[in-house]
């Protein structure tokens, strides 16, 4: 089964994350999901309901033909998590939204 990391940022656009989470878990993709406390504040602040709130939703029938979604939330600032390691097999990982300023870091090496 594939696995993807889905990284939400803070930058303009919460419902690009919410809407490919979606997308991933109605493939039936086990997704890991690692949110900033910008990030989970840019949600609440453009949908009006806290990032828990969408990840319920998902859960509950976004899997495949209405199954749960497999979706495991990770502490953006949890460096014990399984992500974390190099020896932690992921298909794909997606920061949304993503700022010109992050692109950058992450191309030149800074994060």
């Amino acid at each position: 089964m594939e696995r993807y990391l889905v990284c939400i940022t803070g930058a303009s656009g919460a419902l690009y994350s919410l809407r490919l989470i979606s997308a991933l878990a109605a493939k039936g993709v086990i997704v890991h999901l690692a949110c900033s406390p910008w990030g989970a504040r840019l949600i609440l602040e453009e949908t009006e309901r806290p990032l828990g709130y969408w990840l319920g939703k998902i859960r509950s029938s976004g899997g495949p033909e209405g199954s749960p979604a497999i979706i495991k939330f990770r502490p953006s600032d949890d460096f014990s998590s399984p992500v974390t390691s190099g020896s932690f097999r992921l298909s794909g990982t997606v920061i949304v939204p993503c700022s010109m300023g992050t692109l950058g870091s992450l191309a030149s090496g800074i994060c």
